[in-house]
């Protein structure tokens, strides 16, 4: 246990650090998460948090993608400024998430000992389609996130993963943050902070 803590720590400062330069655009944000990741599957897998632990292995590739795509060199309107969703890409994400919130949640109830299953399913899956939509710089990615974290510090707080919980409410300010910035940088305002 004395270990973990550990690797709480250095996953909630590496997902605090990559957090706020995601807000900021920076490139950066993708191996901050990658660390953040990697340190998270000890700490969900002692903590029997299953669908989180599920989250952060495929977090990994998806860090790893996120990065490549944010280095390309292009021209692409998509990949040089926040854009919005569209309201049907966006239900259409709310759909597929519900759904498969669902299913986790019944997988991790039938197959392990997982504790909060189906919140836990919910913040997983959110989480994912959160971060797909930061990697296509989508705005909407934020208003996801901000729902997640809200509800993963009531999750934490059950399992007394102090540092986590301290980590998303930072998260919860730097999702404000990134909304705001995200959308006057989408706007065409200039020097948003």
């Amino acid at each position: 246990m004395i270990e973990s803590i550990w690797f709480e720590v250095v996953g909630a400062a590496a997902g605090a650090a990559g957090a706020l330069l995601a807000a900021r655009q920076s490139i950066w944000t993708w191996p901050l998460g990658l660390l953040m990741s990697l340190a998270y599957l000890l700490v969900f897998a002692e903590a029997r948090l299953y669908s989180d632990l599920l989250l952060h292995a495929l977090y990994v590739p998806v860090f790893v993608l996120g990065w490549v795509r944010w280095s390309r060199k292009t021209t692409s309107e998509e990949l040089l400024s926040p854009t919005h969703a569209s309201p049907r890409e966006l239900g259409a994400w709310l759909v597929a998430g519900a759904i498969a919130t669902v299913g986790l949640g019944a997988a991790m109830v039938q197959w392990t000992d997982a504790d909060l299953a189906y919140v836990d399913a919910a913040t997983t899956v959110f989480s994912l389609i959160a971060l797909w939509l930061q990697g296509r710089k989508k705005i909407a990615c934020w208003w996801m996130f901000l729902a997640v974290d809200v509800t993963s510090i009531g999750v934490y707080a059950v399992k007394a993963l102090y540092p986590s919980i301290l980590l998303r409410v930072v998260f919860v300010g730097i999702d404000l943050y990134g909304l705001r910035s995200w959308h006057l940088r989408e706007s065409g305002a200039s020097n948003a902070r």
